[in-house]
């Protein structure tokens, strides 16, 4: 049998985060969507996770994340961010 994996709607709208700690951070509503598509228990990686808004999404939704970031100060907003949600 094949996997059966979720589809979003045809279009999805969420308003940008109004206290962002990067000028490209997504919205989280949006981001747990998406990470939804991956396997139950899976791994997500973003390569570029700026404020870490898909790690944060991806633990939310019981998925594993990796991300990197090329910032050190960046890449500090995202572990502390992520980290909260472990509290």
């Amino acid at each position: 049998m094949a996997d059966v994996y979720e589809t979003l709607p045809g279009f999805v709208q969420a308003n940008t985060p109004r206290d962002r700690e990067h000028i490209t951070q997504k919205p989280l509503e949006i981001m747990r969507l998406l990470v939804r598509l991956s396997p139950k228990g899976g791994t997500v990686l973003d390569p570029f996770m700026g404020s870490g808004t898909t790690g944060i999404a991806s633990l939310l939704e019981g998925r594993r994340f990796i991300g990197s970031e090329i910032s050190a100060d960046i890449a500090g907003v995202a572990l502390r961010r992520i980290q909260q949600v472990g509290t």
